[in-house]
């Protein structure tokens, strides 16, 4: 339709409907790039957590061995006839040792963790505020309402 020299287009050009859709290909695309790799630390933290809980369950269980096998050397020590055990009797003093070793262990698989979380709370932290911080590209912003309106037309 013309109009003293003005052309008025009442269907897009196909180039522009392409070029529409890549838009929001390319939006959605970029979208599941960002919140895949989110996705894939979350994954590596839970991993790496859930592998130290398994292990400190390991050490917990080697705890129960110990201390069970202590308590059968004082019973059958008992049982024998001695009327005391000693704390310096080297299986004794082994099987203490033993125990202490493995709970000091637990004690840095959960302090390990703990410093996970902590890291992944203070990495949260640190993008939420450079989120707010951050002003919205008001070019962006012109592009993506233009794209809308052209969509509503």
């Amino acid at each position: 339709m013309y109009c003293k020299g003005i052309t008025i287009r009442l269907r897009p050009e196909e180039g522009e409907v392409k070029e529409k859709y890549m838009g929001i290909f390319k939006d959605a695309g970029d979208a599941f790039i960002k919140y895949g790799e989110i996705l894939i630390n979350k994954a590596e933290e839970l991993a790496r957590i859930a592998k130290l809980n398994l292990d400190i369950k390991h050490m917990q269980i080697d705890v129960g061995i110990a201390e069970k096998e202590l308590g059968r050397y004082v019973l059958s020590t008992i049982e024998s006839g001695a009327s005391s055990i000693q704390a310096t009797d080297p299986h004794v003093r082994k099987g203490i040792d033993k125990v202490k070793s493995l709970q000091a262990q637990i004690q840095e698989k959960k302090d390990e963790i703990e410093k996970i979380k902590a890291a992944a709370r203070e990495k949260a932290a640190e993008k939420k505020s450079t989120a707010e911080t951050k002003a919205p590209d008001s070019a962006t912003e012109e592009s993506r309402s233009s794209k809308t309106e052209d969509w509503n037309q």
